[in-house]
């Protein structure tokens, strides 16, 4: 799990794409720290990025590598 700020990301999955290599596509748990609430559980892709916004006011969450 990593911590910025009020908000606990936790990565469970994490794919690259075997024909595109700059293509990448994770499972993210994202929860605010002082509302102990989470505020998006599900995919994000590294290129596709309107198919899966994470929708916070504060925080704008963008996949740019797997590790």
């Amino acid at each position: 799990t990593l911590i910025f700020k009020n908000l606990d990301i936790l990565i469970k999955e994490c794919i690259k794409d075997k024909q595109d290599y700059n293509s990448y596509a994770a499972y993210l748990i994202l929860k605010d720290r002082k509302k102990d609430k989470f505020i998006f559980k599900g995919w994000v892709l590294s290129k596709n990025t309107s198919l899966s916004q994470v929708s916070h006011s504060i925080y704008n969450i963008k996949l740019l590598n797997c590790f």
